[in-house]
């Protein structure tokens, strides 16, 4: 007896990624980013940001060490693409440094504002990670597909003490 299972399972190389929101006070555009570290086939090693618009669009911004796929989907992003361009993304940290970490990456967007994010967190008590898996588009309008990812020593960063900027266009977020 022959056993089918309607899946289909596809690599994704993201090594990290730190979701930054700030819906309470968003953009006039965007409601949060997404930092990523990519470092594997077929985009070699580099970084990504997706920009989460207040239209529930993404805007996919990769860095020019990756190689650039113009057909790429992301429609399990709530509405899906808006907008999908390669641009230089500079100063990045995306590291631990005394137990803690540290984030920060700048770049220009689709309107060409300067968008810069730093993050340093100063908590003194030591993180314990865990592994969590992860159901991405469930508020998606047309997925073609439902990604799970597998989410290794996911950490949650302290506010508390911690340097927190984010700055779109000259604006404090």
């Amino acid at each position: 007896m022959k056993t089918y299972l309607p899946i289909t399972i596809k690599y994704s190389p993201i090594r990290k990624l730190a979701l930054i929101p700030f819906e309470k006070h968003p953009d006039t555009i965007y409601r949060g980013f997404e930092l990523q570290f990519i470092d594997g086939q077929p985009y070699g090693t580099g970084y990504r940001v997706l920009g989460y618009r207040n239209d529930n669009f993404v805007d996919v911004y990769d860095d020019v060490a990756l190689k650039f796929i113009e057909d790429e989907k992301f429609n399990v992003a709530e509405n899906g693409l808006k907008e999908h361009v390669q641009t230089p993304i500079n100063n990045v940290r995306f590291c631990k440094a005394d137990g803690n970490q540290v984030i920060s990456f700048e770049f220009a967007d689709i309107q060409n504002r300067k968008i810069s994010v730093h993050i340093e967190e100063r908590a003194k008590k030591k993180s314990k990670t865990m592994n969590i898996l992860a159901p991405v588009g469930a508020g998606s309008k047309k997925p073609e597909y439902l990604p799970v990812f597998f989410l290794y020593d996911f950490d949650l960063m302290r506010k508390n003490k911690s340097i927190i900027c984010c700055n779109i266009d000259g604006k404090d977020m």
